[in-house]
Parts: C-alpha cells; structure tokens; sequence
C-alpha cells in the first residue's frame, strides 16, 4: 500500500501522492457588535486581521488574528458590554449618578465624610478601561499648630493635628487666660476657636484695720 504523508510549509499543503500543492486560506468572520479591520472577501496564510469592538464594547481575548494552518489563530473573541465596579473609595458618600451594575457612559459622584478632604475629581465616567477619571481618596484633615501665645503654652504639643484634635490652653504664674481655655483642629484645617490671650493679673491692694 502506498503511503500518504502531508507537508506544511510557507502556507501550503502538499500531499505526496498526486503531487498537488495547496495554498492555505482563511474565510472571512464577523463578530456581533465590532467591525475588523483589514476586512477581505478571502485571506491568505499569515494575512492578519483587527477586531475593533464598538462603542461602549471591548474584547475579551487578542484583538488582533492570523490566518494559520487551522485557521484563524487565537481564535475570534466576542465584543462585551463595558461594565465598571462600584468605585472602592474609604470615608466617602455616593450623592449622586447611578447605581451599581455600572454600564458604558454610566457616571457617579461622591463626597468626603466630614473631616475628610478629596484628592481628585467628584465625578467619574465609566469607559472602556475602567473609571475616567480614576476614583478619588478621601484623607484625614490635618492642621499646623496654632499660634504660640506670650506668657502661656498649650498640650498636647504635635507636628500636625488630625480634625478633631483639640489642646488645651494654660497661662504662666501671674497670667489669667482671656479668651477660650481650648481650641479644635476643624475640617477646614485651622483651629477653633483662635488663640487666647495670657494677661498679667493686676495686684489687689490690701487695707488694714484702723483702731
């Protein structure tokens, strides 16, 4: 019995026994809710081709195909509806867009939690590589010292206050504190109330009894 052995090469297949030479093609695809680029009525090996998912749609595999010896090589991959996560921000509040499932041009906007301030955009577009622009960060509010008052001090002494942080106010020996006795980092980053003053307490005279 005579043997039959197949060849693969350079896009062909050759079949010994009848001498006959094959060239390789591949049949043109279509894929729901893209369109390809490099589009052809028949492709020939090696010919290669790009798969652009449509608006508010991406890709799930290679964009990009080559026509092989089995065919079209990695093979086509459907076009998805964009969807995004819920946005994964701490010490914030959604008020307002949509909610969740997210889909392709859905938008939200949220706020800080008192005491909180934003770094970043409110408000965010879902696109087709996620949140546009990227979600924010909510950070802790902070406040500098407040100003050293002549004749006193307060505690407790830091570098930086974080809001709600409060100190307290005392005056030296022979000051008496004129104003509020503490103070609150607020959410504006300042303390409140501002400073008090220490004045000098005036000696009182002391009279004797007349006998």
């Amino acid at each position: 019995m005579e043997s039959i052995y197949f060849q693969k090469a350079f896009g062909m297949v050759q079949q010994s026994k009848h001498s006959v030479t094959k060239e390789i093609f591949c049949d043109p695809q279509t894929i729901q809710n893209a369109v390809i680029v490099g589009i052809s009525s028949l492709y020939r090996y090696n010919d290669s081709v790009k798969i652009r998912c449509n608006e508010g749609y991406k890709t799930v595999g290679s964009d990009r195909l080559t026509c092989g010896e089995n065919g079209w090589s990695p093979g086509f991959s459907p076009c998805i509806v964009v969807t995004c996560e819920r946005p994964k921000i701490l010490n914030a509040v959604r008020i307002g867009g949509k909610w969740p499932p997210y889909k392709y041009r859905d938008f939200v906007r949220y706020r800080c939690n008192e005491g909180y301030k934003m770094e970043g955009s409110d408000r965010m577009i879902c696109k087709e590589d996620g949140w546009d622009p990227p979600p924010p960060q909510c950070t802790i509010v902070t406040c500098l010292p407040p100003t050293l008052i002549h004749n006193g001090q307060f505690n407790p002494q830091k570098k930086v206050y974080e809001y709600g942080n409060s100190v307290k106010f005392t005056c030296n020996k022979g000051f008496k504190l004129k104003g509020s006795a503490s103070s609150l980092c607020t959410e504006h980053g300042i303390f409140q109330p501002s400073p008090p003053q220490c004045e000098e307490m005036k000696a009182t005279k002391q009279w004797g009894l007349i006998a």
